[in-house]
């Protein structure tokens, strides 16, 4: 069918807005003809990924440029952004052109900005830029109408190209007193029009609400139409309506209308947090893996779409939890860098717990409660509420583990009781009896969980921090240590494991919780560390999973919070050492909102000499009798 063949007639358009539509404004001569590309573009609203402009992170021009042959690849043949102060207004030109492609509606954000507008009048050299957006939803609140009409001449004035402005849905239609000046403002009229915000969830039902508000501004302005920003979310809706199945109906029969429209967005944004849609509204995920919309973007019908491949060097990332505010910040590779998941789920009163809750490739975040031994888990990398709630499997008697126990692809839980070095372990994400139980280690260690020998299935392993030793176990038995590290760590490192390398192992690491310093190792044995970098610090804990989703055998470290009173004692003796942190205070840190993610790494000197102690035959501490399980 044809992308502009109407589908609703005219008598669609509400009655009492009806009358209104006699309420047409004199139409101001156009300064400059919209851009020629205008309706024959398919056309994404670009933010970069590795971009936060709330810390002032900006992307490589590597990132960009391989942001944009994503887009690319998948159809787009236009962008439009948002802003060109720094990398956005010198790069992103630059770089749309050289890879191809045909349009770029450049933004400035700050209409009173001078490098803005120096940068935007400088990207008129290249053909890709057709024409430019400013200011966005900012009218009488960031700018000005005369600073907004000021800028908007001065670009025509200097580029000779056309000009518009965007606001929201509501402010072009009558009675609102913006709407003659909006409609007559621009070179053509570039609205956000957004059915989620009118509280339409459900695909079809928004495509009509979408098509009935085109035909609306048919009925106001003879000026060319093309909405800027439309879309429904992917997730974040606290009735867990919204879906990638759903934004992928939504585009898919919006095609097939006769409303031309920018798909908004390309790429998810970690950053914005101000709703909990906000960061959902991607055609990709921020890590540019495809989205299901995908298969059916720019009118192509159900062509299979395969995700980006990695880049070199790890399939598991890595992350912090800061407990103090119960913030997520999860880079998809153990590399430095902004967050590619930036998700508030938890609190002070939380411990975190990763796990591939559903099979489904990707490990996800959870919060376990150590006060009533409830699990609360989510399925998306995501804010918002519990997909799985167990009540009551634990207390603050047991540290909350998780893994696949018996290879079927999802993880489970579990719990590590110090006092006994009993092992509770749950083939399923529920309250019962455990369906495995053993004991190995005590309270004199942290617990591990990896997949040590690659058969798919995660055992256990103890961390003792006061001699950097680790002893892993491919079994859920009781028994001596299958595998023995000696001298990796000690009361300064945190240990994190990981399969860093994809092999299918998963091999030891070590956090230096004064620095953030991330020292990992691709075997289970001594060694230098052949991954180091710096992310995050004192202020959280680290954390480790396959945020990529391309099959992760194992949860890795659950980041482990020992509430538990049989730590005193070795909470006791840490504090006498000089570290001026004890074993709980390691992982209660308060968030230090100067910490930056992502810095410039700074290598922390080489971590004290290990002190070799002999190989315990059965290891210390190990009690037959385990805890009786609470009733839930």
């Amino acid at each position: 069918m044809n992308r502009f063949a109407c589908l609703l007639p005219r008598g669609l358009i509400p009655a009492a807005l009806a009358l209104l539509l006699l309420m047409v404004p004199t139409a101001r001569v156009l300064a400059l003809p919209p851009p020629a590309q205008l309706f024959s573009l398919c056309w994404a609203a670009y933010s970069p990924t590795h971009y936060n402009p709330n810390t002032g992170v900006s992307p490589s021009a590597a990132s960009i440029r391989q942001d944009l042959q994503t887009l690319l690849a998948a159809g787009f043949n236009g962008i439009v952004t948002y802003g060109a102060d720094g990398v956005l207004g010198t790069l992103v030109p630059q770089i749309a052109q050289e890879v191809g492609f045909t349009g770029m509606i450049m933004g400035v954000w700050d209409p009173t900005s001078s490098t803005e507008l120096a940068n935007a009048v400088a990207a008129k050299d290249y053909s890709v830029v057709v024409g430019y957006s400013v200011g966005n939803e900012g009218l009488n609140v960031r700018y000005t109408l005369a600073q907004l009409e000021q800028a908007m001449q001065y670009l025509r004035d200097q580029t000779g190209k056309p000009v518009t402005t965007t606001e929201e849905l509501g402010d072009y239609l009558p009675p609102n007193p913006l709407s003659s000046t909006l409609l007559s403002l621009g070179d053509w009229i570039f609205p956000n029009v957004h059915p989620y915000f009118a509280g339409i969830l459900d695909p079809a039902q928004a495509v009509d609400w979408t098509v009935a508000r085109y035909h609306d501004f048919q009925g106001l302005t003879t000026r060319p139409v093309l909405f800027k920003e439309v879309g429904l979310p992917s997730d974040g809706d606290t009735n867990n309506i919204l879906s990638e199945d759903g934004q992928a109906v939504y585009y898919r029969l919006l095609w097939n209308t006769d409303v031309p429209f920018v798909y908004f967005e390309a790429f998810d944004q970690y950053w914005k947090t101000a709703l909990p849609v906000e960061p959902h509204w991607g055609i990709f995920r921020s890590d540019r893996t495809p989205k299901r919309a995908l298969a059916s973007i720019c009118g192509r019908e159900g062509v299979p779409v395969s995700p980006q491949p990695p880049e070199p060097g790890a399939r598991d990332g890595i992350g912090m939890y800061a407990r103090a505010n119960g913030t997520w910040y999860l880079r998809r590779l153990p590399a430095v860098g902004a967050p590619d998941f930036q998700i508030a789920y938890g609190g002070a009163w939380a411990a975190p717990v990763v796990g591939d809750w559903n099979g489904d490739g990707y490990d996800n975040v959870g919060v376990y409660d150590s006060s009533n031994g409830n699990w609360y888990l989510r399925n998306t990398n995501s804010a918002g509420t519990p997909d799985i709630t167990v009540i009551g499997y634990g207390g603050d008697w047991g540290l909350p583990v998780s893994g696949d126990w018996n290879g079927n692809g999802t993880d489970t839980i579990g719990l590590f009781v110090p006092s006994t070095g009993e092992w509770l372990l749950r083939n399923s994400d529920s309250y019962g009896t455990p369906d495995l139980s053993f004991t190995f280690g005590g309270s004199w260690g942290y617990p591990v969980i990896g997949d040590w020998d690659g058969d798919g299935i995660d055992t256990a392993g103890i961390y003792n921090p006061m001699d950097g030793n680790w002893y892993l176990r491919n079994r859920h038995s009781s028994g001596g240590a299958d595998i023995v590290i000696i001298g990796y760590g000690g009361w300064w490192g945190f240990p994190i494991v990981g399969d860093w390398n994809g092999d299918g192992v998963d091999t030891i690491g070590l956090f230096a919780y004064q620095t953030g310093q991330w020292l990992l190792r691709n075997s289970n044995s001594y060694g230098t560390p052949q991954i180091q970098l710096t992310y995050g610090g004192d202020w959280g804990t680290p954390i480790a999973g396959d945020w990529y989703g391309l099959g992760a055998l194992s949860a890795e470290t659950s980041g482990l919070l020992p509430f538990n009173e049989n730590w005193d004692t070795i909470n006791q003796l840490l504090s006498t050492i000089g570290t001026g942190y004890s074993l709980v205070d390691l992982l209660r840190f308060s968030l230090d909102p100067s910490s930056p993610l992502g810095a410039t790494p700074t290598l922390m000197p080489a971590p004290p000499p290990a002190t070799i102690m002999p190989v315990p035959a059965e290891l210390p501490g190990v009690k037959p009798t385990p805890p009786t399980m609470p009733q839930g």
